[in-house]
């Protein structure tokens, strides 16, 4: 009987040695970032002033508000579907909705306003899309466009729209770029160039001054271009390409728009560029990781516990129009219809992260 005693301690002490064991290996493979956590972010201020008018906006909704403020402004009881944009000096900010084009000051006050029929367009015909850039009075939109087609039928194509905003009388005058399937455009340089993206396998890199194509990658490696966003940092130009592939794999690619060059950088979804040099992307379902073109990623924050950060769903990560404060939403679920969610804002700069919960959503 001893005998068995014996045999079963030691049996269970093999069996808690090898669980320890496994679990500092898993904690040595994660390379953590040298973020903390804290109740208040210490550029709380900066944080408010960089998202203006102390409220996050994201595409289609109105919510987040930052830590440390207590001024919050709604632009309408039913923001609808509208897509917006910061100016560059961080003072104002553009919205489209219902083809207005309206430029609100920090406090919420519309300053400018203006329809597509103000340009003469036939909204039969055409109607506004999504704000690509702003540069100073300059604005690029992409512009819906249906041509009629050879047997009365018609398509849907998309045009690049650039309008020049006179201070004076509110007045404007635009130029039609030409056909594209427009989602980004650099404005930081005196060569300007325009990116279009098919729904799937291709992406094209186009200088407007030359009117000629810079880059042109194809097929992608069979996956869906989900986001993309531009690598501005040293001598380091061009763009973080956010992939989605059939077998549900997400991956971060980097492209040299000096050589050309496309190569895979990480696995994750969501790309941004930081102000301090990092790609920050989501990973797994509740955690935000960073790394450089040529570096070892590394784990920001995750809200679960389990080590690929499943259990949950990010909804949206963001950054500011500097590149310095990021946030992002999560939900996880919970027994029943219920889920908790919750956000987090962090600082690239001061490496503070802040970790807000929403609460409990839902019922039994």
């Amino acid at each position: 009987m001893k005998l068995r005693i014996v045999c079963f301690i030691i049996i269970l002490i093999v069996i808690l040695s090898a669980f320890i064991v496994m679990r500092s290996h898993f904690s040595s493979e994660i390379n953590r970032a040298d973020f903390t956590e804290v109740e208040q972010l210490s550029r709380a201020q900066e944080f408010a002033d960089n998202f203006i008018g102390q409220t996050f906006i994201q595409r289609d909704v109105l919510c987040m508000n930052p830590p440390g403020t207590t001024r919050v402004f709604m632009l309408d009881d039913d923001p609808g579907r509208w897509y917006w944009h910061l100016s560059p000096d961080g003072t104002s900010y553009y919205i489209l909705k219902e083809n207005n084009l309206v430029e609100y000051d920090a406090g919420g006050n519309i300053t400018k306003k203006l329809s597509a029929t103000d340009l003469g367009l036939d909204l039969e015909k055409y109607a506004f899309g999504k704000i690509i850039a702003v540069s100073g009075n300059r604005i690029w939109l992409t512009l819906n466009h249906w041509v009629p087609g050879e047997k009365g039928a018609s398509s849907n194509r998309d045009t690049v729209l650039e309008i020049l905003l006179h201070d004076i009388d509110n007045s404007a005058v635009f130029h039609e770029l030409g056909f594209y399937k427009c989602i980004a455009i650099d404005t930081n340089k005196e060569d300007m160039y325009i990116v279009r993206t098919y729904p799937k396998f291709c992406v094209d890199i186009y200088d407007l001054k030359s009117k000629t194509y810079v880059t042109k990658l194809e097929n992608c490696n069979g996956a869906y271009v989900r986001n993309i966003t531009w690598v501005d940092y040293c001598d380091t130009k061009g763009l973080l390409l956010s992939l989605w592939y059939y077998n549900k794999k997400s991956k971060v690619f980097h492209m040299d728009l000096n050589t050309g060059g496309f190569s895979e950088i990480a696995k994750g979804v969501n790309a941004w560029w930081g102000s301090d040099g990092y790609a920050y992307y989501l990973r797994g379902h509740t955690q935000l990781w960073r790394n450089k073109l040529n570096g070892e990623p590394e784990l920001v924050c995750g809200l679960t516990k389990k080590p690929k950060g499943r259990n949950g769903y990010i909804q949206a990560l963001w950054f500011s129009n500097d590149s310095s404060f990021g946030i992002f939403s999560y939900q996880v679920p919970l027994s029943g219809k219920r889920f908790t969610d919750g956000r987090v804002y962090f600082d690239v700069e001061s490496k503070e992260y802040l970790h807000v919960s929403g609460g409990t959503i839902g019922q039994d």
